[in-house]
C-alpha cells in the first residue's frame, strides 16, 4: 500500500514538473525565437569514436525492444567485475534542487538503480558535487573521491556530470586513473548544448539567472561551462590528454534522440526543445545534441527514443514506461565492461 502511494505521489510530482518544464520550455523558445537569431555550433560525430551501437541493437528483438534474457546473460559474464567496485553516480545539472525530494521517494534519479546494485552488494553512492558549481570545482571533489576510496571507482554519470568528471580524469594522474574501473557518461554534452547557449546569451534573462544560480550556492560559471563554444574549444584543447584518458579508463559514452509521439500526456516535457533544435537540423534528446553526447577516442552508443530523463527514469506521467531501468543498465554495463574494455 505504501510503495503504491509513493508511486502514485511520484507521477503527480513528475506531472507536474513536465507542465512547469513545457511552460518554461514554451516561454524561453518562444522569447528567443523573437528577439534573435541563432547560429547552431558543429554537431558532427568525432571521428576518433568507436560506434559499439550494434552490440547495443544485439541485446534487443525485432521491436527495438532490450531482450531481458539476452541482457542478463551478457551482464553476468561482465558482472564480478562491477561487484569489485563502487559505483559513483555524477548527477546532472541542478540535481542539487531534487536531493530532499529523492530522498523521500519522489523523485527518482537513479533510484530503482541504485536499489539493484546494493542488491548485488556493489556500494553506490551520489557523488557530492554541487550540480550548479562550475566544471572545475566538482572536479577536484571527484579527483578527491577516488583518492579516498577504498577500492575501485567506477562512474556512472548523467549530463552536466560527464563534464564533472572528464574535467577530473584529465587532471589526475596515471596511477590516480588506475582507480577508475569504468565509466559510463550518459547524454553528456561533451560538445555542448544550445539551450545552454540560448540561456546563456539571453541578455535580458541572464541576470536573474545568475542571481538565482547564487543563491542555489553556485555560479553563472556552470551555465558558461555548458555552453557549445566554451565545450568545443575545451575538446580541441585537451584533445591529447582524452586521448590518454580513454587509453586508461573504459568509456561509454551514451547518446539519445528524441523522437516524436502521440501518446498525449506522456508527451516528454522535452518535446518543445526537441522541435526547435529537430528545426535547427540538430538530432537531440530535448536538451543535448545527440552527438555531442559522444566523446572523442571513446566507444558510444546512440539510442533512439529516450528523452534526456529517460535514462535515468524510464516513467512518464499516466504512461507505460519508455524502457526498464535495470535492463537498460544492465545492458549498458555488459558493453560498458565487455570485449574491448
Amino acid at each position: 500500500m505504501m510503495r503504491s502511494l509513493v508511486r502514485w505521489c511520484r507521477r503527480v510530482v513528475l506531472a507536474v514538473a513536465a507542465v512547469l518544464a513545457l511552460a518554461v520550455s514554451v516561454t524561453a523558445v518562444y522569447a528567443y525565437a523573437v528577439i534573435s537569431q541563432y547560429a547552431p555550433g558543429d554537431y558532427s560525430r568525432p571521428a576518433s569514436a568507436l560506434d559499439v551501437t550494434p552490440r547495443f541493437a544485439a541485446l534487443s528483438d525485432r521491436d527495438g525492444v532490450l531482450d531481458a534474457a539476452a541482457v542478463d546473460a551478457a551482464f553476468r559474464a561482465v558482472a564480478d567485475r562491477l561487484r569489485g567496485a563502487r559505483v559513483v553516480i555524477v548527477p546532472s545539472y541542478l540535481y542539487d534542487q531534487l536531493r530532499t525530494a529523492r530522498a523521500l521517494g519522489l523523485v527518482d534519479y537513479f533510484s530503482d538503480q541504485e536499489r539493484w546494485l546494493d542488491s548485488l552488494g556493489v556500494e553506490t553512492e551520489i557523488a557530492p558535487t554541487d550540480t550548479e558549481a562550475p566544471v572545475a570545482d566538482n572536479a577536484g571533489i571527484l579527483i578527491d573521491l577516488v583518492a579516498r576510496s577504498d577500492r575501485p571507482v567506477c562512474f556512472v554519470t548523467h549530463s552536466k556530470g560527464g563534464l564533472d568528471t572528464l574535467a577530473a580524469l584529465i587532471r589526475m594522474s596515471s596511477d590516480q586513473r588506475a582507480r577508475v574501473r569504468c565509466w559510463l557518461a550518459l547524454q553528456a554534452p561533451f560538445g555542448g548544448s544550445p539551450l545552454a547557449d540560448l540561456a546563456a546569451e539571453a541578455d535580458l534573462l541572464r541576470p536573474a539567472l545568475d542571481g538565482a544560480l547564487d543563491l542555489m550556492g553556485g555560479s553563472g560559471q556552470s551555465l558558461d561551462d555548458l555552453m557549445t563554444p566554451v565545450r568545443q574549444d575545451h575538446l580541441r584543447r585537451h584533445d591529447a590528454a582524452i586521448r590518454q584518458v580513454a587509453g586508461d579508463v573504459p568509456i561509454l559514452a551514451v547518446g539519445t534522440r528524441l523522437l516524436p509521439r502521440e501518446d498525449g500526456l506522456a508527451t516528454s516535457p522535452f518535446a518543445l526543445p526537441r522541435r526547435w533544435m529537430d528545426w535547427l537540423e540538430i538530432p537531440n534528446d530535448g536538451a543535448v545534441p545527440t552527438q555531442s553526447a559522444i566523446l572523442p577516442h571513446a566507444r558510444y552508443l546512440i539510442v533512439e527514443g529516450l528523452d534526456h530523463a529517460d535514462t535515468f527514469d524510464g516513467e512518464r506521467p499516466f504512461a507505460a514506461p519508455l524502457v526498464n531501468d535495470i535492463v537498460f543498465l544492465k545492458a549498458l554495463f555488459a558493453i560498458l565492461l565487455g570485449p574491448g574494455a
